[in-house]
């Protein structure tokens, strides 16, 4: 089933709203602040979608995807917060109206598979706009700390990616069901294929053919039966059918198928800023 447009959009919202807000801002001091706003955002969005999908997600896929994005962005938001602490950027901290309304519309289908879907949906979506913010900050960024945290970000939101779409595959019957529906994928070989590890029936079976050699030698070793042709075929038999029954008329022979490491750099980059207070543009 597709959703309305209107529902993977709002759904998007869960994850990070105003992504490329920085690329118009005057001054490069600005785009430094607008990342960590939008970013701290981001992630205070992904870590409530996380929460609310090992709730209420159907597939153990979409659950283990949700707890890994709680864990790994609440660490990448202590790295932001702090920075913007030292910065005196002040962080925003309500609720988008347009992000709860999203979580209403996700909770109305609570355990189902059509939230699976909703919620893979409105990830893929967010999390493209993340790299994009992301990959804005590393080339456009004045701020080493930020660029740099964006930089040690950046892998560990693309893994989350390849999560998404991964478990996006098993949400879909449609591609689950694909080797059922595929007789050449599925289907087994036949039995007396002649083809390796075919059943004993079919590799067992003789054909006619490969018989009649032996009934032949019979009447070749038995001199009676050779004299009692003989007469019958000088004699010639009443019925033409009988002519067959002669040593000519024999059967011949037979006929021949977020890692801890990824953390871990950021953590890092952190601590090396960390101490020397960047003063704003």
């Amino acid at each position: 089933m597709r959703m309305p447009h209107r529902v993977t959009t709002a759904v998007a919202a869960l994850v990070l709203a105003g992504a490329s807000a920085g690329t118009a801002l005057a001054t490069e001091c600005q785009r430094d602040e607008a990342f960590l706003k939008n970013f701290h955002r981001g992630n205070e969005a992904q870590i409530a979608a996380g929460k609310d999908a090992m709730r209420n997600a159907v597939y153990r896929c979409t659950r283990d995807a949700g707890k890994m994005m709680v864990m790994n962005h609440e660490k990448i938001d202590r790295i932001i917060r702090d920075i913007a602490h030292r910065q005196d950027v002040s962080l925003p901290t309500d609720i988008p109206a347009e992000q709860q309304a999203a979580l209403k519309t996700l909770r109305a289908n609570a355990r189902t598979k059509t939230y699976d879907k909703m919620w893979l949906a409105a990830e893929e979506v967010g999390h493209m706009q993340t790299m994009t913010l992301l990959d804005d900050e590393i080339s456009n960024g004045q701020d080493p700390a930020s660029r740099d945290a964006a930089r040690d970000a950046r892998p560990v939101v693309a893994r989350h990616l390849d999560v998404i779409h991964k478990c996006m595959k098993k949400a879909d019957p449609s591609k689950r069901d694909t080797a059922k529906k595929d007789p050449v994928k599925m289907a087994p070989a036949k039995k007396g294929s002649g083809k390796k590890g075919a059943g004993k029936k079919g590799t067992n079976k003789m054909s006619p053919a490969k018989k009649s050699p032996a009934k032949k030698d019979a009447v070749k070793k038995d001199p009676a039966k050779k004299i009692r042709v003989k007469e019958l075929t000088a004699a010639g038999p009443a019925d033409p059918q009988q002519a067959t029954t002669g040593e000519a008329a024999t059967p011949e022979a037979g006929t021949p198928d977020m890692t801890g490491n990824d953390v871990a750099k950021l953590s890092a980059h952190h601590h090396h800023h960390k101490g020397h207070k960047n003063k704003r543009h």
